[in-house]
């Protein structure tokens, strides 16, 4: 093998051979000698990393790389078969701006990618796909060659862990959507794995730091308590989940909020009361109350000791916060105040979870019938719903589930059947709010394809056809929940062609006539940035750091400020021109802030260690719905505003290559 890399090398030597190239073809032969010798790659990686697991001396350079695995061992990721590898190459990870090297399979899609992110020569991102699309990470954050993190991403969901001692066993959750939660429950019991339900299980020193009023933090240490104690009798006792047993379906209606000085906490506190699980054994369905989670950070925590749904049995952790019982939708229609489920509505909720499972596995005229069935049945288990809010939850649950399977080409009849579904709720009279979400989903699944298939020549046409589209909802629907989501889109598509005054009225109507929608703060302070060029503008937050920082206070200062994320490749070129405008001017008065919208402050500290990044950098939780960004109305990244030493705004949306002439004006100034 070593000597079919010596080939590479003077092959590229007779060529002429940069040093990028060089430096890759080192990296090369650093990642492929983990994959020949697992014992050393031990001391360097830890166990259960690629190649760690089992490569041999011999083979091919592409066959080293692809034998590599997940130190995690519940990731679905390609592997190519012994004669598919044949047809798979290895390329410098130069392409996407990267160090390190890609694996394609025959057809030209994306296998693995080992990249050296701090340029030190060594592999830190151990990357695995599926049907082209990254799934999965191993992450050696702080580049000592073990890996401490591990991350699924795309089809694999939003799961980061971290492994502080290094040793391939998960420590903590740094992020886990409620959906997960109940995946990873449903696998503890499934393994009778202790430790891997109390990684979701909400600390006591944690529950400390939440600032819940002193009633709820006292229920709440009581179920922890009592979930941890019982934990293992639950698993000895239950026939609900063996090994053959896989998780389907989550329940739950939508999460809520507690405010800061409310009920005595003292800051927000974000629960989800009466959350389920269905799960699948062979033909039979069954459903675990998985009780309340409480979000602390990025990762949802489990409080509750699971208990198995029985019909005509009331469960007994019901809901804490909002003490609400379990009739609602988020375990099936027709259950009554103790939280029993009539047969009929059993049977359906446990028809409609079986269909999850077979759409995975279906294709062409059947998927699209599955869908349909689906849907059927959605609205079925909507006409049995014993409440209101349950009918409409049902409902619109089929809308979006139809809409989506429509943009995935899975239903392509989908756009129809929301149209007869839309005219027959007309009909019935049925709650307005219900016509129009299943008309919104409808509309802006409709338009979305439209818009991602269009040819260049046809696309501005389509363009205006969805923008007067979405004006007739607004004047059909002024009421509807979806109406300033349609107004922001307005909004958005004026500011991108510069029609500067029709923007700002788009948002301005957002911000005045629904001064409750979760989009008014944003859309009020979109209209300010589009204005606010020879204003001075307020503009506040805390550092990575936790401090407060102000504009107001680098008054006399020319300043940038840059709204970027460690997702946006944009935004790292932007970086790199900063880096060296900011080193040039250093002593010019010249002031650089970064305001990052990532979801987590845990990649954000990550990419600013490995980046050596030197000014001040913003940050709270939110994204790109927080704070930060909805003061200006941030929806696109990167932007950048340009502040004079007057305090005023130069420019509100700077570009990089138009930067350092800016810079050098307004100093002189």
């Amino acid at each position: 093998m070593w000597s079919e890399l010596s080939s590479q090398v003077s092959s590229r030597v007779k060529r002429g051979i940069n040093m990028p190239e060089i430096r890759w073809l080192g990296f090369l032969l650093i990642v492929v000698s983990y994959a020949m010798n697992p014992s050393s790659a031990q001391g360097k990686q830890n166990k259960g990393t690629a190649g760690r697991d089992g490569g041999t001396a011999s083979g091919s350079n592409v066959e080293r790389a692809l034998s590599f695995k997940p130190i995690q061992k519940d990731v679905v990721y390609d592997q190519p078969t012994a004669e598919e590898i044949k047809n798979c190459r290895i390329e410098p990870a130069d392409k996407i701006g990267q160090k390190g090297f890609l694996v394609y399979d025959g057809s030209g899609r994306l296998l693995r990618a080992y990249l050296d992110t701090n340029n030190d020569g060594k592999p830190d991102l151990w990357c695995y796909y599926k049907d082209g699309i990254e799934v999965y990470r191993d992450i050696d954050s702080n580049f000592d060659e073990k890996a401490d993190q591990y991350r699924w991403l795309g089809t694999a969901g939003s799961r980061w862990a971290e492994d502080k001692n290094q040793d391939g066993q998960i420590d903590r959750w740094l992020a886990i959507s409620p959906e997960e939660v109940t995946m990873e429950l449903v696998a503890a019991i499934r393994d009778r794995d202790i430790k891997r339900f109390e990684l979701l299980l909400l600390s006591e020193a944690d529950l400390k730091t939440l600032g819940m009023g002193t009633d709820f933090e006292s229920e709440v240490l009581k179920r922890i308590r009592n979930a941890k104690n019982e934990f293992s009798k639950f698993i000895a006792s239950q026939r609900l989940i063996d090994t053959k047993t896989t998780w389907v379906h989550f329940g739950g209606i939508k999460p809520g909020v507690i405010p800061a000085n409310s009920l005595g906490s003292t800051k927000d506190v974000m629960v989800y009361d009466n959350v389920q699980a269905v799960v699948n054994t062979g033909t039979k369905h069954g459903q675990l109350a998985v009780g309340t989670l409480v979000k602390l950070n990025d990762a949802w925590k489990i409080i509750d000791l699971p208990e198995v749904i029985t019909e005509g049995v009331a469960i007994s952790n019901g809901g804490v916060f909002f003490n609400a019982s379990l009739s609602s939708a988020s375990t099936v229609a027709g259950s009554d105040a103790t939280g029993a489920v009539d047969s009929v509505s059993q049977e359906l909720f446990n028809l409609y979870a079986s269909m999850e499972e077979k759409i995975g596995k279906a294709s062409g005229r059947e998927l699209e019938q599955l869908h349909q069935d689906r849907a059927e049945v959605l609205l079925k288990l909507s006409a049995a719903a014993s409440t209101a809010e349950d009918r409409s939850n049902w409902i619109r649950q089929m809308a979006d589930d139809v809409s989506g399977a429509y943009q995935n080409g899975q239903f392509p009849r989908g756009i129809d059947y929301l149209k007869d579904v839309a005219a027959k709720l007309e009909k019935d009279k049925a709650d307005e709010q219900d016509v129009a979400h299943v008309q919104y989903r409808r509309m802006a699944a409709f338009f979305t394809k439209q818009l991602t298939s269009a040819e260049p020549d046809d696309f501005l046409e389509v363009e205006k056809q969805y923008n007067a589209a979405l004006e007739a909802y607004i004047t059909r629907y002024p009421k509807a929940q979806h109406a300033p989501d349609a107004m922001l889109q307005l909004a958005l598509a004026a500011e991108f062609k510069e029609e500067i005054d029709q923007a700002s009225e788009w948002y301005g109507k957002i911000a005045t006539e629904y001064p409750k929608s979760p989009l008014a703060k944003k859309a009020a302070g979109a209209k300010v940035r589009l204005n606010c060029e020879g204003q001075a503008i307020t503009f506040r937050g805390k550092t990575v750091r936790g401090d407060n920082w102000s504009l107001a206070d680098e008054r006399g200062s020319v300043v940038l400020i840059h709204f970027w994320a460690t997702w946006c490749e944009p935004c790292k070129d932007d970086i790199n021109t900063i880096k060296r405008i900011a080193a040039k001017y250093a002593d010019s008065n010249f002031k650089v802030v970064g305001v990052s919208v990532d979801d987590s402050i845990s990649n954000v500290q990550s990419f600013l260690r490995s980046e050596t990044i030197s000014w001040t950098q913003l940050y709270e939780e939110g994204g790109m719905d927080g704070p930060l960004a909805d003061q200006l109305g941030i929806a696109t990244l990167p932007t950048m505003l340009l502040i004079g030493k007057d305090g005023k705004v130069i420019d509100r949306n700077i570009a990089s290559n138009a930067l350092e002439r800016s810079v050098q004006r307004a100093i002189r100034d």
